[in-house]
């Protein structure tokens, strides 16, 4: 089954920007970082999660702030520049399931 015509627009799209802003590159220099995150991805099962929404629930903080500690905050497009690394972030959370495609949100 072939791709849609929207699936390929995003595809050339998010290669243009790949080209555009060198983040191929850019990504290979973030390596540790990458592998932080791959390594959090591991440790952060569901069960894990839920002991920390519990752990926090007496703090009055909701299950996206414990998110938020883990992943760190802004990872939605229109805050990316409040923290550098957030697009990278975003992707590699992406790309492992553990958020939701954006569709550049």
């Amino acid at each position: 089954m072939g791709e849609s015509p929207d699936e390929k627009k995003r595809e050339k799209d998010e290669q243009c920007n790949i080209d555009t802003f060198g983040l191929k590159g850019l990504y290979e220099m973030h390596d540790d970082y990458i592998n932080e995150i791959v390594e959090k991805t591991i440790a952060y099962s569901p069960s894990v999660k839920q002991a920390l929404v519990d752990a926090f629930q007496d703090q009055a903080y909701s299950p996206q702030q414990v998110d938020d500690f883990v992943w760190g905050k802004y990872l939605n497009a229109a805050q990316y520049e409040k923290r550098p690394l957030s697009k990278l972030t975003r992707d590699i959370l992406e790309q492992l399931g553990i958020l939701p495609n954006s569709d550049f949100q």
